[in-house]
């Protein structure tokens, strides 16, 4: 049975991270996975969204959305127009307490859709390893097994 921790109880240190997530709701897994590994959470922590309207461009207005969530966490989605780059800082800085930059720590990791399997996605990174060692003549001369595809073999057999 695993324990539920109060966030209250979680050391907290100086500065702020920013998760950048694709989800506008529930936890990111860096921040998890960050949470379980070092045991430390940021004093304050912005689970971030940047969305794409369907429109050209956003009004700097309608430009960011904050909600607070409690315990110095707070989830930030911020939309730009499909014809707009994307500038986070800037946008950032409209915030009611904009993130110092020096003191803001940036974490993304991927995130795989549920439905999305890891074999499907190495599946061309294999063929791809396959055909690239076939060709080969320094593996074909030595006839040792390519390496890359020997690691994919054996990540396929662990899953």
């Amino acid at each position: 049975a695993r324990q539920r921790t109060s966030i209250s109880k979680v050391h907290r240190v100086e500065g702020v991270a920013i998760y950048l997530t694709s989800q506008t709701e529930g936890v990111p897994p860096a921040l998890l996975h960050n949470l379980k590994h070092n045991s430390v959470l940021h004093k304050r922590v912005i689970l971030l969204t940047v969305d794409t309207a369907l429109t050209p461009s956003v009004p700097s207005e309608q430009r960011i959305k904050a909600q607070a969530l409690g315990d110095g966490i707070e989830r930030v989605v911020l939309r730009f127009g499909f014809m707009e780059t994307p500038h986070v800082p800037a946008a950032l800085a409209l915030l009611p307490d904009p993130p110092a930059p020096m003191e803001t720590t940036f974490v993304l990791a991927r995130q795989l859709r549920p439905s999305t399997s890891l074999a499907v996605i190495l599946m061309p990174v294999a063929s791809a390893f396959r055909v690239r060692c076939a060709r080969s003549k320094q593996v074909r001369l030595a006839g040792a097994p390519c390496p890359a595809r020997s690691f994919i073999q054996s990540w396929f057999r662990c899953t």
